[in-house]
């Protein structure tokens, strides 16, 4: 799931660039629930790109973002 990916970047400095193509699917995934704001460009199809996509920029956690993290942070503790 990408909540794994959110509370790797929640200490992270942003703005952070991503490179990975699986993590860079994440990042439109948390876009779309509003979880963080981000630069994607969109995908590029042709024999120089071979699937491969531009790094995704993370701007940030949105406050919803940020009330998910601290509400899984308090679900881990008290298990």
């Amino acid at each position: 799931m990408w909540l794994d990916f959110l509370r790797r970047i929640e200490n992270a400095t942003f703005p952070l660039t991503v490179t990975d193509q699986q993590e860079i699917e994440g990042v439109e995934q948390l876009m779309a629930a509003l979880l963080i704001t981000a630069a994607v460009a969109p995908l590029s199809v042709g024999k120089e790109t071979r699937g491969q996509r531009s790094p995704a920029i993370v701007i940030g956690i949105t406050g919803e973002g940020r009330k998910l993290l601290a509400k899984y942070r308090s679900r881990s503790v008290s298990e």
